[in-house]
């Protein structure tokens, strides 16, 4: 039996990628040719060698990114799957947005906010790199994005009718040594975006975000429990006392902490008992 050529063989692939961008995502003919050369060159840059190479591929990319956004129809685009980029959505409002990890040096992060209703608005998103405790406290428009990876969303405040709020975990690898997650609020106002809110309460202190660093070799948990109604998080410790001031050597411990939601605010709760309540089980009477 004749072994296929080299050449055969990428020819075969190379359509089979292009019928899974075109066909099986249902998108229009007239926008295949930014997909195929967004994949290619996403392909080039995960093969990248150095700082300068990655970031030059990565622009590359943002441009052809920015071109598909600008249809409508790119938002049928099955950006995970296609460019291994995340696509957060909820409500209205999609995030699409990735990292671009720089050895020794800060992680890089590009996106785009868009809000679809009677108009359609597109956010390109600018990173503004702060540390922890001065973005706690900051309340920033669309020229300072404090940029994460964002797995998971929900609205809340639910009864507020002037302004959307949006609570969104995100994971961010933030330095040479150290990871943060944040737990983030995006409101939304009339097509206009914020991010930051003065809605949490910490003891007698108001904050506009959390933001958790610890060391990147360590396992963080932080995800909303439907049970407790908030977010429930690990408390985090240096790794010895002499440590106790440099947050990129904290640790998670084995015990938790309780963002709760209430009608208008979300209310810290330390050293929480974050078990889930034993279900209720209702019994039929005998007759």
């Amino acid at each position: 039996m004749r072994r296929k050529s080299p050449d055969i063989v990428f020819a075969l692939i190379f359509i089979s990628d292009f019928l899974y961008v075109v066909y099986s995502q249902n998108l229009p003919l007239y926008i295949d040719s930014l997909l195929m050369e967004g994949k290619k060159v996403r392909a080039e840059y995960f093969k990248a060698r150095d700082n300068p190479e990655r970031y030059s591929l990565n622009q590359k990319f943002l441009n052809i990114i920015t071109q598909i956004i600008e249809y409508d129809t790119g938002m049928r685009v099955d950006y995970e799957k296609t460019f291994k980029v995340k696509k957060t959505s909820i409500d209205s409002i999609s995030i699409i947005h990735w990292n671009v990890p720089m050895e020794g040096e800060n992680t890089l992060y590009y996106g785009f906010l868009i809000i679809e209703g009677r108009d359609r608005v597109v956010y390109q998103l600018n990173q503004c790199i702060k540390n922890t405790d001065v973005l706690e406290s900051g309340i920033y428009g669309n020229d300072c994005w404090p940029s994460a990876l964002y797995y998971y969303a929900r609205k809340i405040f639910k009864n507020r009718k002037d302004t959307a709020f949006y609570l969104l975990l995100g994971w961010d690898g933030y330095g040479p040594i150290s990871d943060r997650k944040i737990i983030e609020i995006l409101c939304v106002s009339n097509y206009k975006i914020r991010w930051g809110s003065p809605v949490i309460k910490k003891g007698n202190s108001t904050l506009t975000r959390l933001v958790f660093e610890y060391y990147e070799g360590a396992s963080f948990t932080m995800r909303w429990d439907e049970n407790l109604g908030g977010i429930v998080f690990q408390d985090l410790a240096p790794l010895s006392p002499s440590l106790k001031d440099m947050q990129e050597y904290n640790v998670p411990v084995e015990t938790y902490g309780l963002l709760k939601e209430t009608i208008y605010s979300l209310t810290l709760q330390e050293k929480a008992d974050v078990r889930n309540p034993p279900q209720k089980h209702k019994f039929k009477r005998r007759r």
